[in-house]
């Protein structure tokens, strides 16, 4: 799995209450002005639960628009609400988008339901799970707080040691990669996520590891990732 085929696209499963401000959010990330996405010439934005939803061959044409470079920015966004309603020629041309996207192309995918988005287009994207998000803010703030030398390794090593849930730790230092790449892209972090890939792929195995050979891989990791934010 390569991030640099992801980076662009993040698909988010959420409550539809949240929608708003993980989409402003997610603008912040790359803007230090508030972005308006019904004005800004460089945005697309879709609610597919809207009463006044545009005929499917009017947003298919509508999505050509991230063929031509942005005008006002770095990047083109495109943000798309409640896309398991999308019909399946809609998901399809959304597909072929994703398939090749422009560098240049930032793209925020916001679901009530990510079973009934296609998995054609999750593969495609880097997936948060915000409902899982009170859950996981201590892996958020304990990888920050590392990252920011203000907390020492024996203590992170610690609190990695005692976890009971990988699944959300690792989901976590995917979702910090994934930040970092969403700025600043190159082969050290490519290499850095295919070796977080890795350590996905064997905490999501279920196999039963030793605590302290798997609390070491994640602090070797955070390394990384520390010399690579302090670098970039």
């Amino acid at each position: 799995m390569d991030i640099s085929n992801q980076t662009s696209v993040t698909l988010c499963h959420a409550n539809e209450a949240e929608f708003s401000e993980l989409t402003t959010e997610w603008l912040s990330h790359f803007s230090d002005t508030s972005i308006d996405l019904s004005q800004y010439i460089d945005a697309l934005y879709i609610d597919f639960s809207s009463e006044d939803l545009p005929p499917v061959d009017d947003i298919r044409q509508s999505l050509s628009f991230v063929w031509t470079k942005p005008r006002m920015s770095p990047y083109k966004f495109l943000v798309l609400h409640h896309v398991q309603l999308m019909n399946a020629s809609m998901a399809n041309a959304l597909l072929k988008l994703l398939e090749e996207p422009p560098q240049y192309m930032r793209c925020l995918l916001l679901t009530t339901s990510r079973e009934r988005v296609l998995k054609t287009i999750q593969s495609r994207c880097v997936f948060i799970d915000c409902e899982k998000a009170s859950q996981q803010y201590q892996w958020v703030q304990m990888f920050n707080l590392y990252l920011q030398r203000q907390i020492e390794e024996p203590v992170l090593l610690k609190h990695l040691m005692e976890c009971e849930d990988h699944d959300q730790c690792i989901d976590q230092l995917m979702v910090l990669v994934h930040k970092l790449a969403l700025h600043v892209y190159n082969d050290e972090l490519d290499e850095i996520w295919q070796e977080t890939c890795l350590l996905s792929s064997k905490v999501k195995s279920k196999i039963t590891w030793n605590k302290s050979n798997l609390a070491s891989e994640y602090l070797i990791l955070l390394k990384k990732i520390r010399r690579f934010s302090q670098a970039n």
